[in-house]
């Protein structure tokens, strides 16, 4: 199963978790198999590190609703 963990208070998303409905390879239902974490912070400028290997990409969404992007 999958779980968003949201802030209560603001709306935010602050996760995601995966877990185990059944038992899978010897893994009890109900274990947490996977998560992550969602931090955020204001910035007076992008990093160079980040501009340096970021993607950019260019997304249409069409009137059916699918999105198509492009690099």
């Amino acid at each position: 199963r999958s779980e968003l963990v949201i802030d209560p208070a603001t709306g935010d998303l602050v996760g995601e978790r995966e877990i185990t409905t059944e038992v899978q390879d010897g893994i009890p239902a109900g274990t947490v198999t996977g998560e992550t974490v969602v931090t955020r912070s204001l910035v007076d400028a992008v990093p160079s590190s980040v501009v340096d290997i970021a993607q950019v990409w260019d997304c249409n969404v069409a009137l059916d609703g699918a999105t198509a992007c492009t690099p």
